[in-house]
């Protein structure tokens, strides 16, 4: 979703377990260099002072395809156990990192993103009125802001383009971990699955808290246009969060 709150217990355990899940997947990293290095990739926010608590942060905007393609990018990446890519906009990494070796190298540790970022972690990346390509590293796509903003129309129609794929709808307050076709949803806000396949546009929402396989998502599904929207303002230490109902 949206930056998170630093004030705001759910967003800073995400971030913990992130952090945690880069370590453990490279517990030599942290053996040899203490601290989880943590590398930020920027789409144009900055990195928050959170990151400087949970680890040694790096942070860089990639500006250029050679960029990405450097040695040094990929040192950087190699020596880190946790890679996050902001949000901001996707398009300032359009054509940037698909096929190089930064996107080679993203094959360890803990990868991901806030909004812009999260989108461009998939194979494909949508920014406003086109489709662009992402690093392919989580299977699907994610559309950011979705309720805040009214894009379940535009997931539904992008899930019609290309049926059969996983689409991911996340609100501002709404976090998801995708792992070996396991889905968990965190914080505080549902998340929208959304696949047009041969029995039309099926969809379900998976609530905070949410673990399970993607076979155990598709048994929830049911036609999109019965699920009724009643956005609630709320206000969760300083973050608008909107609610989601089902219809009856």
């Amino acid at each position: 979703g949206h930056r998170p709150c630093p004030e705001d217990d759910k967003f800073v355990q995400f971030r913990r377990n992130f952090v945690e899940c880069g370590r453990r997947a490279l517990p030599w990293a942290s053996a040899l260099f203490g601290r989880v290095n943590v590398l930020i990739i920027s789409c144009g926010w900055k990195a928050d002072d959170l990151w400087k608590e949970l680890g040694h942060v790096t942070e860089v905007s990639l500006q250029s395809r050679a960029e990405a393609d450097s040695a040094r990018i990929c040192s950087l990446i190699d020596a880190a156990q946790c890679v996050w890519f902001t949000g901001g906009d996707q398009s300032r990494l359009r054509g940037a990192l698909r096929g190089t070796r930064m996107a080679a190298a993203l094959q360890q540790g803990a990868v991901g993103g806030a909004a812009a970022g999260a989108s461009l972690l998939c194979a494909l990346c949508p920014n406003f009125d086109e489709i662009m390509e992402g690093l392919d590293l989580l299977q699907g796509l994610v559309l950011s802001h979705l309720l805040r903003r009214d894009r379940q129309d535009r997931l539904a129609a992008i899930a019609d383009c290309f049926r059969g794929m996983w689409c991911w709808g996340l609100d501002e307050a709404a976090g998801m971990v995708l792992s070996n076709k396991k889905v968990h949803v965190s914080c505080r806000s549902p998340v929208l699955a959304l696949r047009h396949g041969s029995d039309g546009c099926m969809a379900c929402l998976l609530p905070p808290g949410f673990q399970g396989g993607l076979k155990e998502v598709e048994e929830q599904m049911c036609d999109l246009h019965t699920i009724n929207w009643h956005p609630e303002e709320g206000v969760a230490r300083g973050t608008e969060i909107w609610s989601v109902q089902w219809a009856a």
